[in-house]
């Protein structure tokens, strides 16, 4: 649906964020996704509807959750299937307002339920070794984060939020040897780390320090020597306390501040 610039100035309905939030454990991200408003929950992760649980004001604004965790109980297929007839539903929802985002948590452990999923079904075999050809299933791998987080998740017609755990970035010294490069990128198996970010109009890096007893929250959001970060909606390099407030607050504050 076209938007006009007038809208997309004063309107903020017409604006859907694409927020990845990355972090560590206990960074906050779980927390900062559901701040969003009528957020709809993709499970992946074994205890993430327990920060709504645990935080009465964050249970408010779900509408609906399903888990979609790896179990004997279920085929990994059937688990994958149920997690697309989830993303669609949810599409129908968005577009009757019955919820404004839609959070996926995690990508990381995502990515490794997927390779499950391959390592069941698209097994790929070398045609020169006869043994397993993994190089070949990480592209299967990739290619199938990319589409899947683009044509289900992210053009969802809504806010949409992505967790993703974080790693240390390595690259090759020239000797074949993978080296320390002492930036901090998102967790996936595969490639899909470095397409991800530029499916979302934030990528941002979360962390909580704690020093006398006492916790802080913090997000990084543009790239540093530390962290590739970055974002298109006018938040500076730290925020604390990142929310859907903050956000919003940064992307709709007065011209003149800017």
């Amino acid at each position: 649906m076209a938007i006009t610039k007038d809208e997309l100035m004063k309107d903020k309905s017409k604006v859907k964020l694409k927020v990845l939030l990355n972090g560590g454990f206990g960074a906050g991200k779980t927390y900062g996704a559901m701040t969003f408003p009528k957020w709809a929950y993709a499970q992946i992760e074994p205890n993430g509807l327990m920060t709504a649980k645990s935080n009465p004001h964050l249970l408010e604004n779900m509408v609906v959750a399903d888990q979609f965790i790896l179990s004997k109980d279920e085929d990994v297929g059937e688990t994958f299937k149920r997690l697309s007839a989830f993303c669609s539903e949810m599409r129908e929802k968005a577009k009757n307002g019955e919820i404004e985002t839609f959070i996926l948590d995690n990508l990381s452990h995502l990515s490794v339920n997927r390779w499950v999923h391959i390592e069941k079904y698209e097994k790929a075999i070398s045609a020169k070794t006869g043994k397993e050809d993994t190089q070949t299933m990480y592209g299967t791998l990739s290619k199938w984060l990319y589409k899947f987080i683009l044509t289900e998740v992210v053009s969802l017609p809504c806010h949409v939020v992505v967790c993703c755990h974080t790693q240390d970035e390595e690259q090759d010294d020239g000797t074949g040897k993978l080296v320390a490069t002492g930036r901090t990128i998102s967790q996936t198996l595969g490639g899909f780390r470095n397409q991800a970010s530029s499916l979302f109009n934030a990528s941002l890096f979360l962390q909580c320090k704690a020093q006398k007893g006492v916790h802080t929250y913090s997000a990084e959001c543009l790239p540093s020597h530390k962290f590739a970060a970055k974002n298109n909606v006018g938040l500076p390099q730290t925020v604390e306390n990142i929310s859907f407030k903050t956000i919003m607050d940064n992307l709709y504050r007065n011209e003149s501040t800017k």
